[in-house]
C-alpha cells in the first residue's frame, strides 16, 4: 500500500496537471475569441465603410430627385402660363346655355338655326 506522502504527490501531480490543462484550455479559448473579436471588428468596419457608401450614393440621388422636381415645377409653371381660359357666359361664348333655351319652348337647337329633318317630318313637315 501506498504511503500518504505518495498518495499526497499523486494527487497533487494529478491537481497541477488539471491546472495545466484547464490553464492551456483557457488561452486557446482565449486566443479563439480574441481571433473572433478581431474578425467581427474588421467586419464591423467594412460594413460602416459600406454605409458610409451608400449614404453618399442616397444623397447623391436625392439631389437629383430635387433638381428634376425643380425643372418639373418650372416646366408646370410653363405650361400653366400657356393655357387659354375658358370662355365666360354659356356655351361656345354665346350668352344662354342650351338649358335655358330649352326652358322656353323645349327646342334645344340654338336660336337662327333651322330644324332638322327628322324634327320636320314628325311636325308633319
Amino acid at each position: 500500500m501506498a504511503s500518504w506522502t505518495e498518495i499526497l504527490i499523486m494527487v497533487g501531480t494529478w491537481i497541477i496537471g488539471i491546472a495545466t490543462g484547464v490553464s492551456a484550455a483557457t488561452g486557446c479559448w482565449q486566443f479563439w475569441l480574441q481571433k473572433e473579436k478581431a474578425a467581427s471588428v474588421s467586419s464591423l468596419k467594412t460594413q460602416v465603410v459600406a454605409v458610409a457608401g451608400n449614404a453618399a450614393t442616397l444623397q447623391t440621388n436625392l439631389g437629383t430627385l430635387q433638381e428634376q422636381v425643380r425643372v418639373l415645377r418650372e416646366r408646370v409653371g410653363v405650361l400653366e402660363q400657356q393655357l387659354v381660359p375658358a370662355p365666360t357666359g354659356g356655351l361656345c361664348g354665346g350668352s344662354e346655355s342650351s338649358t335655358s333655351q330649352r326652358g322656353r319652348g323645349g327646342s334645344r337647337r340654338a336660336r337662327g338655326t333651322a330644324p332638322s329633318r327628322s324634327s320636320a317630318r314628325l311636325r308633319g313637315g
